[in-house]
C-alpha cells in the first residue's frame, strides 16, 4: 500500500496503535490514514481518515470534533455501500485474502478525501477548538527548540536511542519545553512524535 499512497503525497511513519500515513495539504493541516488490525483476526484491518492540525492520532479531547477521524464508511452514501462492500455496514473490515483490497482501498481514499478536506464546517469546529489550538502551539514551540539546538541532554522520560526512526534532540526538545513550561516531562514523547511528523511534512511539497 505505500508506494500507493506515497503517489497521494502521504509519508509513512511508525506508530505503536496504527500503521499511519500522514501529508500536509496546507499551511497549518494535515491529513492521516491510519491502519488498524482487528484485534482477534489478524488478517483483517479497517482504514480511519483524520483530518487535524497535527500529525498524532490518538490525542483526543472532549473539545475535537468526533468527526475529525472517519471510517471510509462513514463517507460513503448507501449507494456507494452497496457498490464497493456489497451492504450498507458502514464498520467494513478488509482481508489480507480478498481481491485487489489494495486497488480498492485506494480508489475509496481517493474518493472520500476530498470530502474530508472540503468539509469547511469541521475545519471551524476545530479550529474552534482550545485543546487543539493548544496543542498546535506546544508543537510548534518545541519544533523551534529543536532548530535552535539549545535543549536539555539530561533527559528524565525520554528514550536513550531513536525511537520509531526520531531522532533523540527531538525528544530532548519536548522534554526542555515541558520544563519550561511546568507540564510533565511524560508529554514530552507525544510532543516530540508529533513535532518531528509535522517537521517531516512541511519540509515536502504539499499534495492534496
Amino acid at each position: 500500500m505505500t508506494p500507493h499512497l506515497e503517489k497521494l503525497g502521504y509519508h509513512l511513519f511508525k506508530d505503536y496503535d496504527f500503521v499511519l500515513y500522514a501529508k500536509k495539504i496546507q499551511e497549518g493541516w494535515y491529513m492521516m490514514i491510519g491502519l488498524t488490525i482487528h484485534r482477534f483476526y489478524d488478517d483483517q484491518f479497517t482504514v480511519d481518515l483524520f483530518l487535524a492540525r497535527y500529525v498524532i492520532i490518538n490525542y483526543t479531547s472532549f473539545d475535537i470534533p468526533w468527526d475529525s477521524g472517519r471510517r471510509i464508511g462513514e463517507m460513503l452514501t448507501e449507494n456507494e455501500k452497496i457498490h464497493y462492500f456489497g451492504n450498507t455496514i458502514t464498520d467494513h473490515w478488509w482481508s489480507l485474502y480478498d481481491d485487489n483490497p489494495i486497488d480498492r482501498i485506494i480508489e475509496l481514499i481517493q474518493l472520500v478525501e476530498p470530502r474530508l478536506i472540503g468539509d469547511e464546517d469541521l475545519k471551524q469546529r476545530i479550529m474552534s477548538s482550545k485543546t487543539a489550538q493548544e496543542w498546535y502551539e506546544k508543537v510548534q514551540a518545541v519544533t523551534r527548540i529543536f532548530q535552535s539546538g539549545v535543549f536539555s541532554h539530561d533527559p528524565v522520560y525520554c528514550p536513550l536511542k531513536p525511537k520509531n526512526g526520531i531522532p533523540l534532540d527531538w525528544f530532548w526538545a519536548a522534554e526542555t519545553f515541558t520544563k519550561e513550561k511546568g507540564l510533565h516531562p511524560s508529554w514530552a514523547q507525544s510532543l516530540a512524535e508529533c513535532a518531528y511528523r509535522q517537521y517531516v511534512l512541511d519540509t515536502m511539497p504539499t499534495m492534496v
